[in-house]
């Protein structure tokens, strides 16, 4: 009996082998079906996200997003889709070379779909948080000046700058959140500061500028040209 173990045990490939002919199959992930449009579901869990944070965990097809639906859920995924068919379209007469997101959305709202990969539903969830981000950017676009702006001196010294501040965005800057508050002297000029999400002082900021009207400071400038120009504030002190 032992030996008959022993025989049927030698017999057996090594085990590396066993685990690389796992891996010689195709892996194919399964496709998420929707009965409900995704986008609308995204723009309710991103409501639902905003009211109790620990939503942001929930996933896109989880029915409780879908049983918590609101009218205005569709209208607001209705002037999404318009907002970006009409940026794409246009971005794509300026530049055919559309990044890998853009032409995933610009054929999604092309050729809309229930039947969605992971990385469709991951564009889907993030696309109502980018368009807020995109209504402020286009708000500062429309009010300030923001293309061909005076060049930076090299080795310029610091300036003073009294700056009103106008709005907060966010970004992921190499894997990490990014505030980005955005101010404007009085010669409609933009600045910028960025702060990463878990900086210790960024409240300590926030409590000693954002509750102002104006904020004076002596600071470094860089000109930064996306996604419109602007100049960076870094190096900056906190006069006023």
């Amino acid at each position: 009996m032992s030996q008959t173990i022993l025989n049927q045990v030698n017999q057996r490939p090594p085990l590396f082998i066993e685990v690389a002919d796992l891996f010689q199959g195709e892996y194919k992930e399964a496709p998420i079906s929707f009965d409900v449009d995704p986008l609308v579901l995204s723009v309710r869990l991103k409501k639902m996200s905003e009211e109790d944070p620990s939503h942001r965990y929930k996933r896109l097809e989880n029915p409780s997003v879908k049983s918590a639906l609101m009218g205005n859920d569709f209208n607001d995924a209705v002037k999404i889709k318009e907002y970006y068919s009409k940026k794409i379209m246009w971005s794509s007469l300026k530049d055919s070379n559309l990044s890998r997101y853009r032409a995933d959305l610009m054929q999604y709202l092309q050729h809309p779909k229930t039947m969605l990969s992971k990385q469709e539903v991951g564009m889907l969830v993030t696309l109502p948080y980018f368009y807020d981000e995109d209504q402020i950017i286009d708000s500062i676009t429309s009010q300030y000046l923001t293309s061909d702006i005076p060049h930076v001196r090299p080795n310029m010294k610091k300036i003073t700058r009294e700056l009103v501040f106008l709005h907060q965005t966010s970004r992921w800057v190499h894997r990490k959140k990014t505030i980005f508050y955005w101010f404007a002297d009085d010669n409609s000029f933009v600045y910028n500061i960025q702060l990463e999400e878990g900086n210790v002082l960024r409240k300590f900021f926030e409590d000693a500028v954002l509750t102002k009207s104006t904020s004076v400071f002596e600071t470094l400038i860089t000109k930064v040209v996306y996604p419109f120009e602007y100049y960076k504030m870094f190096d900056y002190r906190l006069i006023k």
